[in-house]
């Protein structure tokens, strides 16, 4: 859940908060676009370095469930946990060189710093949910191929008070978002609307609580399914020419996966080895298979979206010094914006 910070009035002065961060580290990368801001905002210039103090203050809400990798990976991939994040408005400032830029401050639990301080990929996942948090305050977006983390802990001379309205402290837009992605069959197009929408009307009170893009579930509740269309139909059912023309359909229309593999050893060799990215036009996380294939030690990655997609199926080979074992303690994630899934092992 994420808390953007929004101007307030003096009313009801009682229950505002003020949040003293403190400096954590420092996330440098640049503006790709801008144009889907509202034309009422203060005008942002893309291709401007922008910068993200991740800081942390003890007042900040953390997950009511403590950080355990065991338990806390398999929730984020079913949207069950997440790090609250209050997020500053942008504001102006200069780089070392004195050519323009633009800051956000993202702040979160002290607690949550010293989880991530200690995880490498509990980190990863923490930058994705404040790079997304500033685009959606901001309504702009900005580069993953321009990261980078210079070696300071603020930028700016000090980080600024956060003020928040404790209200909004309660309110979860996790539900809303969750539903809707059920109901839209995770259509990342009215994901977005729904955010908008979310935004639109906080800004309009005042404070925002609007969420950020998810890490969905990548293994499909397969009760679901159950429960929808029985496993076995009866050749009646459908008519051979019907069973013809629909495979005729397929075939010409639906187009092929590609898929792009990047595989790359992890900087905390602790927990996992490699991570694994893949890069395809898929959109959601539940239009893919992915299991892991003993007999000849590999993973298995398939699409699912059969109405959509020819179907493609993509085999990875492990290196010998991974088991059954490993990869039984394997984490997924897919990042909707960048149509990316990530596989730890």
């Amino acid at each position: 859940m994420d808390f953007l910070l929004r101007p307030t009035d003096n009313t009801g002065a009682d229950s505002i908060i003020t949040i003293l961060p403190s400096p954590g580290f420092v996330i440098k990368s640049k503006l790709v676009s801008t144009q889907n801001r509202q034309s009422n905002l203060t005008h942002l210039e893309p291709n401007v370095k922008i910068f993200i103090n991740v800081c942390h203050e003890a007042s900040v809400p953390k997950p009511d469930i403590d950080f355990d990798p065991n338990v806390v990976y398999p929730l984020i991939m079913e949207n069950q946990w997440e790090i609250p994040i209050v997020t500053s408005a942008i504001r102006d400032d200069k780089d070392k060189k004195g050519s323009p830029c633009y800051v956000w401050d993202c702040c979160i639990n002290t607690i949550c710093m010293n989880w991530i301080s200690v995880n490498i990929q509990l980190r990863d996942i923490l930058v994705e949910w404040c790079l997304e948090s500033c685009e959606i305050s901001d309504t702009v977006e900005i580069s993953r191929d321009a990261l980078s983390f210079p070696k300071m802990k603020k930028k700016g001379e000090i980080i600024p008070p956060l003020e928040i309205l404790s209200d909004v402290l309660k309110k979860d837009y996790r539900m809303d978002l969750i539903s809707f992605a059920e109901d839209e069959k995770n259509d990342p197009a009215s994901i977005l609307k729904l955010k908008r929408d979310l935004f639109t009307e906080e800004t309009n009170n005042s404070l925002d609580d609007s969420d950020g893009k998810s890490l969905p579930s990548l293994f499909p509740n397969t009760s679901n399914y159950t429960s929808e269309k029985p496993l076995i139909q009866e050749i009646d059912d459908l008519t051979l020419n019907e069973i013809k023309n629909k495979k005729s359909i397929i075939s010409q229309e639906t187009p092929e996966i590609h898929f792009e593999v990047n595989i790359r050893k992890t900087n905390n060799r602790k927990d996992y080895k490699l991570r694994i990215e893949v890069l395809s036009e898929i959109e959601s996380a539940s239009s893919l298979l992915v299991r892991y294939q003993q007999e000849d030690n590999s993973l298995f990655i398939k699409n699912t979206n059969l109405d959509f997609y020819k179907e493609k199926k993509l085999e990875i080979p492990l290196p010998s010094i991974f088991s059954k074992a490993d990869a039984a303690s394997m984490r997924c994630f897919f990042i909707i914006g960048e149509k990316k899934l990530i596989i730890f092992i």
